[in-house]
């Protein structure tokens, strides 16, 4: 009995020590939140923030950001109805379709005043664009026109605020090399003209902006047949009841497949015994979850749900581009601030059924590493045949180095290539950007700018690094590409 009674003291002590730990650290967090305010980059961004919703009055935003929270609020509702609880499917839904404006200010907004209600992936990409616009508010201000432009990217049916955005980013980085840049009015029904005009000296110059959607078609087409492989392969693992993490490489166009495929893949993997599988359209291997890992975190923290830091304790060996899916059943809760699908938190996982998926067939690597030519041919037919025309395209980088080395290749014959008929383009900037949220909580942005010099060089036009968000902090290499280094990060890792 005295032993008994030991072991239930020690125990009991070691519940207090954990509580009292657990308890300085949220006063520790919650100092930090009180503090946010003094922090650049959160002063930045409300800067930002407070610049947008200058266009509109405090009732027009409450309206809008009410139409926000109420989506989330539905998307809620879904997700606690569905029969798998919590799957990460739900995590390509973490957007508000309707207006992009609205969501990325209601994004910016909670993360400039609260610590919980956001999501990270959504976040990492809206991020350095609000960053960037606010510490440069001043700069912004002198482009004439620039108001006329925000009120059509918070009021236009268009739903353009991905290109908006960047045109902003552009204007800013002409401003900081000392060119006096306008907007030029766009004519309704009339003829599509350059965005820019910009002047130094006697140099007059024409800009024009152009920039990729998210993701390709293609790529929405694959992640629409994975789900779809995914649906049935949820019910065969659900049907074992062992947590476990899938690997699966799909060696042929994913939605060629029949349906089924996989499921029957893993079917074979466990009726043989086998933690690998292997077809001429598939790889599949099996991993089991490092439980006492997970519980171990989940001790002392909660974890937002999706996020990188849960797909990085399910799986060891997370990268920022890889694609995962899961279904589990976990306690959750809402921290203080609403219960919409933006405010969970896992405190307890107790069983997963996750995959990382990814298609490294060569037709879906050339199929998602898309080219700017349709970008480019918009460009050049917009550049008037009076004047010198700098073209700046933006595109993501989100499909991880193996896309990325092949569409390089790709852009760089197209642009050297091209035929620009008459006109006098200058030159052509690319601005491959890669956001990325890390299990640390940490949110980065690489960008990596290629140019092409024609009648008139980068380093002129831009001095220095050419680089539209480079500030405190940044990183800048010459010569290399940030899938190069991610590609040998992966390499010395292995």
């Amino acid at each position: 009995m005295t032993k008994i009674k030991k072991k239930t003291a020690r125990l009991d002590r070691a519940k207090e020590k954990a509580k009292r730990e657990k308890e300085q650290r949220l006063r520790s967090f919650y100092a930090g939140i009180s503090d946010m305010h003094k922090d650049p980059v959160v002063q930045s961004i409300k800067a930002a923030v407070d610049y947008f919703k200058s266009f509109m009055s405090d009732a027009v935003w409450s309206r809008r950001k009410g139409e926000v929270e109420e989506y989330f609020l539905g998307v809620t509702r879904s997700i606690v109805n569905s029969e798998t609880k919590d799957s990460m499917q739900y995590n390509n839904r973490m957007a508000y379709f309707t207006k992009w404006i609205d969501w990325y200010i209601y994004l910016a907004e909670i993360c400039s005043t609260k610590a919980f209600g956001h999501d990270e992936a959504q976040w990492a990409r809206i991020k350095p664009f609000f960053m960037k616009i606010g510490s440069s508010l001043e700069l912004l201000k002198r482009v004439e026109g620039v108001e006329v432009r925000v009120k059509d990217m918070l009021y236009s049916r268009d739903n353009n605020a991905d290109s908006a955005l960047f045109e902003l980013i552009v204007a800013i980085a002409y401003v900081e090399k000392d060119w006096v840049a306008e907007f030029i009015p766009e004519i309704k029904g009339g003829k599509k003209t350059p965005d820019l005009k910009v002047t130094r000296g006697g140099e007059v110059l024409f800009v024009e902006c152009k920039r990729f959607q998210k993701v390709t078609d293609y790529s929405e087409t694959e992640r629409q047949a994975w789900l779809r492989q995914w649906g049935d392969l949820l019910q065969e693992i659900m049907k074992c009841g062992v947590p476990v993490l899938i690997n699966v490489n799909f060696k042929s166009e994913v939605h060629l497949l029949e349906s089924g495929f996989v499921a029957r893949l893993f079917q074979s993997a466990i009726k043989e015994n086998k933690f690998s599988i292997s077809t001429p359209e598939c790889d599949l291997f099996l991993q089991p979850i490092d439980f006492p890992r997970m519980l171990d975190h989940f001790s002392r923290y909660s974890v937002k749900f999706p996020s990188a830091q849960l797909n990085a304790l399910i799986d060891p060996q997370w990268e920022p581009h890889a694609s995962y899916t899961l279904a589990m059943d976990a306690k959750f809760r809402a921290m203080p601030e609403g219960d919409s699908a933006l405010n969970r938190f896992v405190e307890i996982i107790r069983t997963v059924f996750c995959a990382r998926w990814e298609c490294t067939a060569e037709i879906s690597i050339d199929k998602k590493a898309r080219d700017v030519r349709t970008l480019l041919v918009k460009a050049v037919e917009q550049a008037p045949a009076d004047g010198r025309t700098v073209i700046h395209i933006a595109y993501e980088t989100l499909h991880g180095p193996e896309v990325e080395f092949v569409r390089d290749q790709k852009i760089l014959k197209l642009v050297n290539d091209f035929d620009y008929g008459v006109k006098d383009i200058a030159s052509v900037f690319c601005h491959a950007l890669q956001p990325s949220s890390h299990p640390d909580g940490v949110i980065e942005l690489a960008e990596t700018t290629r140019f092409f010099n024609r009648s008139l060089s980068a380093e002129y036009i831009l001095p220095g690094h050419q680089l539209l968000f480079s500030g405190e902090g940044a990183e800048i290499t010459f010569n290399d590409t940030h899938w190069l280094q991610d590609a040998l990060r992966v390499f010395e890792k292995n």
